[in-house]
């Protein structure tokens, strides 16, 4: 989706794959779709893993 509207293809890592749908999203969908849209933006590696994520949402998944 985020690929072809910036021309921009990026991999997760399993990980964060895992992250993504473990976490608690209150935004509901549009938060998770921010979230990959601001990730495949402004992450200048091929692959998007855990060190790339934001920080809150690292916290609370390592907090629980």
């Amino acid at each position: 989706m985020y690929g072809h509207k910036y021309n921009k293809f990026k991999t997760f890592d399993q990980e964060v794959i895992h992250i993504f749908t473990d976490y608690e999203w209150k935004g509901n969908v549009r938060e998770l779709q921010n979230t990959i849209e601001r990730l495949v933006l402004t992450v200048q590696a091929q692959h998007i893993d855990l060190g790339h994520l934001p920080e809150n949402l690292t916290k609370a998944i390592f907090s629980s």
